[in-house]
């Protein structure tokens, strides 16, 4: 511990406080100055309380010198809905213009906090991004917080890893390198040869194949294409490639000739937790 000397005059005075939910019902009636509730953040909040993945931080509730609420509310409302005890740490007192420097500096990414956590020794945005495309084009039940794509990385690791080192080996190329292209590796990890795997990437970045392994360079051509097409949704267009990739990687692995290539109606490469 740093042997610190606190100041106790001319700042508002900040202590750390079980907030149950009757409590937090009563500092929401202060709650008259403020921004607009986001409910998706509450249930971030409410899915990391549940889970027992909720961290005792210098960050918690504000009021100003006015007995306004005017930092945390999103936080009350995520302790209402779980209907469990938080401890937080409170501040009484704030200047209203105070406010102006709420919430100003930059946001940690997932990437940052796993790395200056520790928690993912050799993680990089690479495993990330692959980890969050598994999840999102998908799988129903996606990780709502950072904790829980922590953990849901974790548990994937060799899977997202073996990925992203086949990338550093074999070489980087806009578009083909693109996370919704590389999570369906990912994914084939669980049920294809990793050197099948490999050779899959290998002609996607090269573009140069054997006459039976032509699937792979239709839906290298589609991808490509997609990259200057402006007029559908990136959504869309992440999903279109995720089904397109999926159709593609089958079909290799399978040795067959493929005329048109076709979107997966059906997850092809589940994994083992989708299987159940």
């Amino acid at each position: 511990m740093l042997q610190l000397e606190f100041l106790t005059e001319g700042v508002p005075p900040i202590g750390y406080v079980l907030v149950t939910p009757e409590l937090a019902e009563e500092w929401l009636k202060l709650n008259t100055h403020n921004r607009p509730l986001k409910k998706s953040l509450v249930a971030k909040y409410v899915a990391d309380i549940e889970n027992g993945c909720w961290h005792i931080t210098h960050q918690g509730i504000a009021f100003d010198e006015n007995g306004r609420l005017v930092d945390g509310q999103h936080r009350l409302y995520a302790i209402i809905v779980a209907d469990v005890s938080i401890v937080m740490a409170v501040t009484d007192g704030v200047k209203s213009e105070a406010q102006l420097a709420f919430d100003d500096g930059g946001g940690r990414t997932a990437h940052d906090a796993f790395v200056l956590s520790g928690a993912l020794p050799g993680v990089t945005r690479r495993h990330v991004q692959i980890c969050r495309s598994m999840v999102f084009e998908r799988s129903v039940k996606r990780p709502k917080t950072k904790t829980q794509l922590l953990e849901w990385l974790q548990k994937h690791w060799q899977a997202v890893d073996f990925t992203v080192s086949t990338v550093d080996d074999i070489g980087k190329r806009n578009g083909i390198t693109q996370a919704t292209v590389m999570a369906v590796i990912a994914r084939g990890w669980y049920h294809v040869p990793l050197d099948k795997l490999r050779r899959f990437y290998e002609i996607l970045y090269t573009g140069l194949c054997e006459p039976s392994e032509a699937v792979v360079i239709k839906l290298r051509d589609r991808i490509l294409e997609s990259q200057g097409n402006r007029a559908t949704s990136q959504r869309a267009t992440r999903l279109t490639i995720h089904r397109l990739t999926e159709s593609a990687l089958r079909a290799f692995v399978e040795g067959r000739t493929v005329t048109y290539l076709r979107h997966a109606k059906n997850e092809l490469f589940p994994l083992p937790e989708e299987k159940e």
